[in-house]
């Protein structure tokens, strides 16, 4: 059996933060030396959310770290990547995207919608990265989108 330990890297994308009036941006990873990645939003209980207040996670890419240059991925395996949270019955929930672009650099976003009522709770992203182009794989770099 191969040793996952030299096959892939695990990274947290952003400490657990709350939703509440705003999107919630993820810190990106620079995919450099790897040829795959997997993406993992993890939504927890949600307070608020129904048809008119929702959250939805989105994979975002862009060959920059300049924050206006991310845009939603369409490189991604079943499109969209993550599906909408609109009901608290839908809430503590780990969805799955795979990232097949070429884009440089990813990230998750909580994009939140709101007719007054905000949806409230944690989220949390990680990225794995695997297809390391040498092993073992060096440590992947992220950071804030500036």
């Amino acid at each position: 059996m191969a040793n996952l330990n030299n096959l892939i890297e695990v990274v947290q994308l952003n400490n657990t933060a709350d939703i509440t009036h705003a999107d919630v941006k993820s810190e990106y990873v620079d995919l450099a030396g790897y040829n795959g990645c997997i993406l993992v939003a993890c939504v927890g209980t949600m307070t608020g959310a129904d048809a008119s207040n929702y959250v939805v996670p989105t994979v975002q890419e862009s060959d920059t770290t300049n924050d206006a240059d991310f845009s939603a991925a369409t490189d991604v395996v079943a499109s969209p990547a993550f599906s909408k949270v609109d009901s608290t019955s839908e809430d503590n929930v780990t969805q799955v995207s795979v990232y097949t672009g070429s884009k440089r650099y990813v990230r998750i976003l909580w994009d939140v919608t709101s007719a007054g009522s905000y949806p409230t709770g944690p989220v949390v992203g990680l990225a794995i990265l695997s297809k390391a182009l040498r092993e073992p794989p060096a440590a992947p770099t992220t950071g804030t989108a500036a």
